[in-house]
């Protein structure tokens, strides 16, 4: 499949460099968006295979920013990542699209197994939707 292309957006510089080193390490390939409005134009401009969103962010709330990417046709599978990791965030960020919920601070193996699990189910996504349109068009 080729080197994943990962996003985060956080607005907390450490993090952002981090992340991006950790996931580095392990042969990804990442971007990073320091706001949810740089965040949203990235989303929207790129084609990323799973993309790390921090929930409060200054400019515009992550959840704010999987909303309008959803509406916006932006596919790619998030993952939130959240320091006030209550329940009803974590549902809240499901109901909008959110694959996968973390609670900061990350630890770098949870965030891996995470970032991993993600990768495998948009991989089987992919594949599944390949399959049905080449079963599609010969299905006459």
């Amino acid at each position: 499949m080729g080197t994943a292309h990962i996003l985060i957006v956080d607005d907390e510089k450490n993090i952002l460099s981090s992340l991006s080193r950790a996931l580095r390490l392990e042969g990804y390939e990442t971007d990073v968006a320091g706001g949810g409005k740089l965040g949203l134009d990235r989303m929207k401009a790129g084609s990323y295979d799973l993309v790390l969103l921090d929930v409060k962010m200054p400019d515009i709330s992550g959840l704010d920013v999987l909303e309008r990417a959803r509406e916006a046709g932006v596919d790619s599978p998030v993952v939130v990542m959240s320091g006030h990791g209550t329940v009803e965030t974590a549902v809240q960020a499901t109901k909008l699209g959110a694959h996968d919920f973390i609670e900061k601070p990350l630890s770098t193996d949870k965030l891996l197994i995470t970032v991993e699990n993600t990768l495998k189910f948009k991989r089987l996504k992919d594949e599944h939707e390949e399959l049905r349109r080449q079963v599609g068009a010969t299905d006459d």
